[in-house]
């Protein structure tokens, strides 16, 4: 029998039918506006203006009897009622009416939900920012109030924000951390709601298991909490990712489920969707009798006024025919009354072709919405998932690199102590790794920007001999682990040094050979370097082919093809016999690729393997180092703020000079560190960022309000491991002075120190073994009189500047060569015109006459030997050019 709305409209939960029956005996006045608030919040979604009704009663009774506890809850549940009809407006007033009671009785806990809540009335109004303020408002003050659940829905709206931002990797941390905090305080209904955030995050990530795994909490905490309205919804989701799983026997039992508590709650949308969904349901399994039964359910709940409408327009009709029959039935022949039968007949049968196009209309016109919905979600998804995973690796990041400060600041301190040379060599073997590590941590976070082509490489001189030995001593403690030798071969013909990054060549070999390593239990992996033709001038560019090659178990040929996939291996036994997730091969292919490479395999199971690929790089001279550096500070007293003892005790070894009366003072705590500032005398602050209790961010910001001036002032330098986006800016905006990342480089934070302690630095001095390379560098080559003009002189722009021009001059050298060996003269004209006006911005004049030259090479008559000629002295020039920027950048 089908059910009209009234009659679905007249369901009620067992939980509101208790609370009217309470209110009918209870005499306590601040009991009954409890009640009337309560019941408001269930009826909510089902019954919204009975709902308003009741909180309006609520806030009332609790008015009469100065029950301030009442009154500021049935503000917030009028301000409820708001944001379900969307009027985001009337709810803001009605919160910050409630605020202003908590402020009066100074009512801690409810003002912090009351800054929740004006938070996710800003959210929802797109308003991210303010909701954000509001937002760091509740977790400032329960940092006094020190409530566990008020954590947890902290935690749980830092989840939604990040969620509503596409950060979804970031927001499932946040609702885990939740979920854990609902554990330890044994609340339930915590455990439950948040369960359910998690499993509904992991379907936005596409992870059905772990999406399953909560669900299944969530619904085993609501049935034992009679939160029917929440399990009712948790079912439909389970049903549908059954359904995805194409496990319709779980599916159905779960939409099944959630059918039966909207029907005895009378949750209407659920109701619809649990009857569509199990006529889709059926199906699928072909049961079309019971896909009809449902859908026809689904259909009168849909259109119920429309149905009864149409019912009663036929029955007036149907009378009025009759009656119409009734009265010609004496006065018309029977010829007449069977014509008019027929003319009926063909009524009807036109009406039901009509109807059953209709029909065919809308379930057409219905999948076809359908299709372009899934499509713009799956559109949707793909776009969210280079950022997500970019968050993810930003993220998991600091975890890592944590550890690995530890281990660089100990390795160069044993490298410093008196040691034979094998412990040298040793300690030279754990520098080197761990520098790798760092490389790999680096190459990780900027996957993204290796796909998305910003990854920037360096274009200087490449020893391939040395990264080969690098490679097989940073490997070589991994063969007493197995029987493998690691070998390496650069052909007699390959250059000393050609231009390229040496960084990200021993980046890719190195993964190559340490993954070979991995799959090798004995035998041999080895490097081969070989050039593919001769070099018959000069400097001119060569090919080189770059292999390694193993005799591991090789690869199946039906896996071959995937093995490049980013967390891809061989198999998926291979991650638990080997270790590893395969990144390391999709990075080694994408940088491969970015340098003009493909980088391709060849293996044969159980004989081995070899990967290798080929660069066209050009033979360049070895340069003499000429770098200038800072000299270190003295009479310098430092404050060094870290939480990890380790870390404390490494910076202090590092830093502590009493020769240079360098001197380090530790604190382990913001806290700490505020009570060290008052007691001795400090110059400058090296600030961790995450600690307990009051982080780095804190910590610095109650510094600034220091009563005293030279405290208030004192330089502050963040120490990190942190690498998430809007680190550095975040630092700012609380009063830093910069930030430094972990592992720390010495000679960086020497520099940044003098930068902003120049009376404390011995200042700077020069390699005085390259002081008249330097000289020939630094020459003529950069008009700061023109650059401080072109900025106002700003320090800050002329970096900036000078950065962009080393940035895109390499570049431009490398397609003026092209052209010029092409002869190409539109393009040598046109890319010469682009470096005038790199030049002019420096206000560098050593090569005009060559520029102006080439930017009229269609109006003059050059020779192929006088336009090489031209090219090699503005070559030449370039890279001093590039030399002196970037001593210059070293130096500010």
């Amino acid at each position: 029998m089908l059910f009209s709305t009234p009659f679905v409209q007249a369901q009620h939960t067992k939980k509101i039918q208790q609370l009217k029956t309470e209110l009918l005996s209870e005499g306590n006045s601040t009991k009954v506006a409890e009640l009337y608030a309560e019941l408001s919040a269930l009826q909510l979604t089902v019954q919204p203006e009975e709902a308003k009704i009741n909180a309006l009663q609520s806030l009332s009774i609790s008015k009469s009897v100065h029950y301030i506890k009442g009154t500021i809850q049935a503000y917030h549940q009028l301000a409820y009622y708001y944001m379900h009809i969307k009027q985001y407006e009337e709810a803001e007033k009605n919160v910050l009416t409630a605020n202003e009671t908590c402020k009066t009785y100074n009512n801690n806990k409810d003002l912090i939900k009351g800054f929740l809540l004006l938070a996710e009335i800003n959210w929802k109004q797109n308003n991210i920012a303010e909701g954000l303020q509001y937002l760091e408002q509740a977790e400032l003050l329960n940092d006094k109030v020190k409530s566990t659940a008020l954590s947890i829905l902290i935690h749980q709206t830092y989840g939604f924000f990040n969620q509503f931002q596409g950060k979804n990797h970031l927001a499932l941390q946040y609702f885990i951390i939740a979920y854990d905090k609902a554990v330890v305080e044994q609340d339930k209904t915590g455990q439950a709601t948040t369960a359910r955030l998690i499993a509904e995050t992991y379907m936005l990530l596409k992870n059905r298991e772990k999406a399953l795994e909560y669900y299944q909490l969530a619904i085993g905490q609501f049935k034992n909490l009679e939160l029917l309205k929440e399990l009712t919804e948790s079912y439909y989701d389970v049903g549908t990712i059954y359904l995805i799983n194409s496990d319709t026997k779980n599916a159905l039992e779960n939409f099944k489920n959630c059918l039966d508590n909207a029907l005895e709650i009378g949750y209407e949308l659920y109701i619809k969707m649990g009857y569509q969904s199990l006529s889709e349901t059926y199906e699928k399994t072909e049961n079309y009798k019971e896909a009809y039964e449902n859908l026809k359910f689904y259909s009168a709940i849909k259109d119920t006024r429309e149905i009864s409408e149409l019912e009663a327009q036929l029955a007036f009709e149907k009378q009025s025919k009759e009656f119409e029959l009734v009265s010609k039935e004496n006065a018309l022949q029977r010829e007449q009354i069977e014509t008019e039968r027929y003319y009926r007949k063909i009524g009807i049968l036109v009406f039901i072709i009509i109807l059953t196009l209709i029909i065919f209309l809308w379930r057409s016109l219905r999948q076809r919405e359908k299709a372009n919905h899934n499509l713009k979600i799956a559109s949707n998804l793909a776009v969210q998932s280079k950022k997500e995973k970019e968050d993810f690796f930003a993220y998991t990041s600091h975890e890592i690199r944590t550890p690995l400060n530890a281990v660089v600041g100990t390795s160069r301190l044993l490298g410093a102590t008196d040691l034979n040379e094998l412990q040298q060599k040793y300690v030279k073997t754990i520098t080197s790794s761990a520098q790798n590590i760092l490389f790999l941590v680096n190459d990780v976070l900027d996957l993204s920007k290796i796909e998305k082509g910003e990854l920037k490489f360096e274009n200087i001189a490449v020893d391939l001999r040395e990264i080969c030995e690098q490679i097989v001593q940073s490997l070589s403690f991994k063969k007493f682990e197995k029987e493998v030798d690691i070998t390496y071969q650069v052909s007699d013909d390959i250059p000393n040094y050609v231009l390229g990054d040496p960084v990200r060549i021993n980046q890719i070999l190195l993964n190559l050979a340490d993954n070979a390593l991995k799959f090798t239990p004995k035998g041999c992996v080895h490097i081969a370097i070989n050039s593919t033709q001769s070099n018959t001038e000069p400097y001119e560019p060569i090919s080189i082919t770059f292999s390694v090659k193993d005799t591991g178990i090789g690869i199946a040929p039906d896996r071959i093809y995937s093995i490049f996939d980013s967390y891809q291996q061989a198999h998926l036994s291979t991650t638990r016999q080997f270790g590893g997730t395969g990144l390391g091969l999709s990075i080694s292919k994408l940088l491969v690729e970015k340098m003009g490479g493909t980088l391709k395999v060849e293996s044969e199971e159980a004989k081995g393997s070899e990967f290798y690929f080929e660069l066209t790089l050009t033979p360049c001279e070895k340069k003499n180092d000429k770098t200038t550096s800072i000299g270190k500070p003295n009479n310098l007293s430092i404050l060094i703020v870290d939480d990890n003892p380790l870390n404390l005790e490494v910076f202090t070894d590092l830093l502590q000079d009493n020769a240079n009366h360098i001197y380090i003072t530790p604190a382990s705590s913001g806290k700490e560190a505020l009570q060290k500032i008052d007691e001795i005398t400090i110059d400058i602050i090296l600030m961790d960022l995450q600690m307990p209790d009051m982080d780095g961010f804190e910590t610095t910001r109650q510094i600034r309000q220091h009563n005293n001036p030279s405290i208030r002032n004192l330089p502050i330098i963040a120490l990190t491991a942190h690498v998430l986006e809007g680190v550095h800016d975040k630092c700012i905006q609380s009063g830093m002075n910069g930030s430094l990342a972990k592992p720390i480089n010495l000679q960086h934070l020497y520099t940044k120190i003098c930068s902003l302690l120049p009376h404390k630095c011995t200042g700077i001095t020069t390699n005085p073994v390259d002081h008249e390379i330097t000289e020939e560098i630094t020459k003529k080559r950069i008009d700061f009189d023109t650059l401080k003009e072109l900025t106002g002189n700003k320090p800050e722009r002329i970096a900036k500047y000078l950065a962009t021009i080393a940035d895109n001059l390499p570049q431009d050298l490398l397609v003026l060569k092209d052209a010029v060996k092409r002869l190409d003269i539109e393009e040598i004209a046109k890319i010469a015109h682009k470096i005038k006006g790199s030049l002019v911005y420096i206000g560098n004049t050593t090569i005009k006459d060559q520029i102006i030259h080439f930017e009229k090479l269609k109006e003059v008559n050059s020779d192929e030997n006088e336009i090489k000629k031209i090219f090699t002295d503005i070559e030449k020039e370039i890279i001093l050019i590039l030399e002196h920027i970037k001593i210059e950048l070293t130096l500010n």
